[in-house]
């Protein structure tokens, strides 16, 4: 509902379904934890670990995110 009403209210791109979004944001959070070991073979240190690292993983993700879909 959050992602519809940004819609409707042309704060985010509405050209992409709010299921799309709301997958790709949970993929972006979650990648580095559900396939760690994958993660950490092709880049090493891509995991983050320890509160600084996360704040910063939480930063870049809004960021991207809202880049992405400004309308």
């Amino acid at each position: 509902a959050l992602v519809l009403d940004m819609q409707s209210r042309g704060e985010i791109r509405s050209d992409l379904s709010a299921v799309e979004i709301v997958a790709l944001t949970m993929s972006m959070a979650a990648y580095p934890f559900v396939d760690g070991v994958v993660l950490d073979t092709v880049l090493p240190g891509g995991v983050p670990s320890g509160e600084e690292a996360l704040s910063r993983r939480r930063e870049a993700i809004t960021l991207v995110l809202m880049r992405a879909l400004a309308p």
